[in-house]
């Protein structure tokens, strides 16, 4: 999934919603904001997109396509 944070968002918040929901950091595009994260084997990407998009800090998320 690609996440997007609210601006402010700190890196313990960010750490929370590792922790929170059992993500792993594929990718830190912190230059932009954003990661790039792998989702725990029994989350589909539906769940995580429901869950991660209430979350007060992310402001959008996304499934992170292959093309």
């Amino acid at each position: 999934m690609v996440v997007k944070y609210k601006s402010g968002a700190t890196p313990s918040a960010i750490r929370s919603l590792q922790q929170r929901f059992a993500l792993s950091s594929v990718r830190d595009v912190s230059a932009l904001g954003m990661g790039v994260m792998g989702l725990p084997s029994n989350m589909t990407a539906e769940a995580a997109l429901t869950k991660l998009q209430g979350h007060p800090a992310v402001d959008f998320v996304e499934p992170d396509y292959v093309f």
